[in-house]
């Protein structure tokens, strides 16, 4: 039973192949490569919420990729030392901290400055 699954599953897989390339093949190169450079300059170009499905399948395989590489990193990382910032941790703070603390205080500070101007106005 396992056997004529597995074959089944590759004998569609091998027929879907094949009617793949048969289109491609069906393209004349001039037209392949006008296509692909129309997709490429649309790609580079473009500033719309459209996206094309080459922009999706370059946008996704991207996306995996950097998941990858994250899962990688922090996998490869001593990140929890109970109670206590790892190393890794205090490296990204370093890193981050003017972005951490705008972010973080940006809002506060912001409103706090509106709310004495404001009070300076009416006096």
């Amino acid at each position: 039973m396992t056997t004529e699954i597995a074959t089944m599953d590759s004998l569609k897989s091998k027929i879907t192949d094949r009617i793949r390339n048969s289109f491609v093949e069906l393209i004349p190169e001039e037209a392949w490569k006008t296509m692909v450079a129309n997709e490429i300059d649309t790609l580079i170009t473009t500033k719309t919420d459209r996206s094309s499905a080459l922009q999706n399948l370059i946008k996704d395989e991207l996306l995996d990729r950097f998941r990858k590489i994250i899962k990688e990193e922090l996998d490869s990382q001593q990140i929890y030392m109970y109670g206590k910032a790892s190393d890794f941790v205090k490296e990204v703070i370093k890193e981050t901290a003017p972005t951490l603390i705008e972010e973080l205080f940006g809002r506060i500070v912001q409103d706090a400055v509106l709310t004495i101007q404001n009070n300076l106005v009416r006096y």
